[in-house]
């Protein structure tokens, strides 16, 4: 439904207190979809977590 409503890649919050890592999420949409990509590349330069403003 998300995917419907948000067109300006609004991030979107789940909505629980679960934590999900992106690639649980990203293997569930593939199983939602029947589908599988043929690789999948961690980009590791980028930040992980929270960005914090001071």
């Amino acid at each position: 439904m998300a995917a419907e409503k948000v067109t300006d890649g609004t991030p979107i919050n789940l909505g629980t207190e679960v934590r999900y890592k992106i690639k649980d999420v990203a293997f569930k949409i593939f199983d939602i979809m029947g589908w599988k990509p043929k690789r999948i590349i961690f980009d590791r330069s980028k930040p992980e977590g929270v960005a914090v403003e001071l």
